[in-house]
């Protein structure tokens, strides 16, 4: 096993791979609706059968809303299961999809699609931040058939096997993909021809320590690097699932870069990043169900070596109750 790997992931990725080959076409073939109840149904056994992740999701919730009750918490870990099992499977049915298909399951709230346009013109591109939020994936596939130019980063999976399937399931999206470990140069080239490039900024990392539903939380500092760097403006971009399974898009408040922002360094760096966190969050905000809970979010802030890295204006003894509280949670 390759070092840093996690033995469990790399296992869940197996066990993913055997069900998608086993019944890739059998999904393919079924309604959309069809397809996402039965994903429901998975992520209901996932909750009930995943021990680990059902643990790390309650105490991720509970970090984010400790003063919300055990039971309305436990609401949203229980449909951040279902809603991300749903996912997995429309994942492997959308190859099927037709462009019109992708772009008639959309909505855009108002304003939206008058600020894709304006941003398409600009000459530095655009660096749009995504969280783990409703369906990211459908969001990169529709931003491909739009005919927007869009590159997205993408963590490379642990198991080959399941690294080819994703790479199958992605095949004839129209966007363009670069693996996180080398992709500053790759995506400097995709705003320098006015593209836009996608990140997805919200797990853990060891670049810096910024506020993330009044936590610190390991950030990494890419996008803001890219907007010192080109003088792009960063957009918090969203993609929700509504009540009858179509999807919902719209931008958080625009972050643009100091015109110094080089000069200012790591000082400009934290500021465009907690607007990043703060902005993702009140996205979050708005459907809790349908985050991440699973991904342990603030592992690295809380490791002793980093602890004097957390911003100055964070309350110590507050958060601290907090996580130690959290790890009381089965």
């Amino acid at each position: 096993m390759a070092k840093g790997v996690s033995k469990s992931s790399l296992l869940w990725q197996r066990f993913i791979v055997q069900i998608a080959h086993a019944s890739m076409n059998n999904i393919q073939a079924k309604p959309r609706k069809q397809v996402i109840r039965l994903g429901k149904s998975w992520g209901r056994a996932g909750y009930k059968l995943v021990a680990k992740s059902r643990r790390d999701a309650r105490r991720n919730v509970y970090l984010a809303y400790p003063t919300l009750a055990e039971s309305a918490r436990e609401v949203i870990v229980k449909e951040s299961f279902e809603h991300f099992a749903a996912m997995m499977f429309e994942f492997i049915k959308a190859p099927v999809y037709t462009p019109e298909e992708v772009i008639g399951l959309a909505d855009l709230e108002p304003g939206t699609e008058e600020t894709i346009n304006a941003l398409m013109q600009l000459d530095t591109g655009v660096i749009t931040v995504i969280p783990h939020l409703g369906n990211f994936e459908f969001l990169a596939r529709w931003a491909g058939c739009s005919g927007h130019d869009m590159t997205a980063v993408v963590r490379e999976p642990d198991d080959p096997a399941f690294a080819a399937l994703v790479d199958e399931l992605r095949a004839g999206c129209n966007y363009k993909i670069v693996n996180k470990g080398n992709a500053f140069r790759p995506l400097l080239r995709a705003l320098s021809n006015r593209g836009a490039v996608g990140i997805l900024p919200d797990q853990n990392s060891g670049d810096c320590f910024v506020p993330f539903f009044g936590m610190p939380a390991g950030t990494v500092l890419g996008p803001a690097k890219l907007a010192a760097a080109t003088g792009a403006p960063i957009m918090p971009l969203f993609c929700t699932r509504e009540p009858d399974d179509r999807y919902r898009m719209w931008f958080g408040e625009q972050i643009s870069p100091h015109p110094d922002a080089r000069t200012l360094g790591e000082s400009e760096l934290l500021r465009m990043t907690r607007e990043i966190n703060l902005q993702l969050e009140q996205g979050i905000r708005r459907v809790p169900g349908q985050y991440l809970w699973m991904h342990n979010r603030f592992k690295s802030a809380f490791e002793e070596k980093n602890r004097s890295r957390w911003p100055a204006d964070i309350d110590v003894e507050a958060v601290t109750s907090r996580w130690e509280t959290s790890r009381t949670i089965r």
